[in-house]
């Protein structure tokens, strides 16, 4: 989707973007990966699911903002594989 929709993209979430875009954007992961955390990660302390789905949420609008201020020098196969593994790695797997 941002691919096809990468000048609209780069400027919600760019340098010059608000404030209140990107925090729209990281609570809707944020309770993405909370969901994600209780399924794959059984026994999770709630609070721990919350400050970990936080900060992968975080991690995970850190790397677009990059990859699209760099104009998208990879691939949007090859960010979602890294993204991927920042996941994995984050989780331990």
């Amino acid at each position: 989707h941002v691919v096809d929709n990468h000048r609209l993209a780069k400027a919600m979430l760019g340098k010059s973007s608000g404030e209140l875009v990107i925090n729209h954007i990281r609570e809707s992961l944020t309770m993405q990966m909370r969901k994600a955390l209780k399924v794959q990660v059984g026994g999770i302390a709630e609070i721990n699911a919350n400050l970990m789905a936080q900060a992968l949420a975080s991690m995970l609008i850190g790397l677009l903002r990059s990859w699209l201020e760099q104009d998208m020098p990879i691939s949007s196969q090859e960010v979602t594989a890294l993204a991927k593994r920042l996941i994995k790695g984050s989780l331990g797997d």
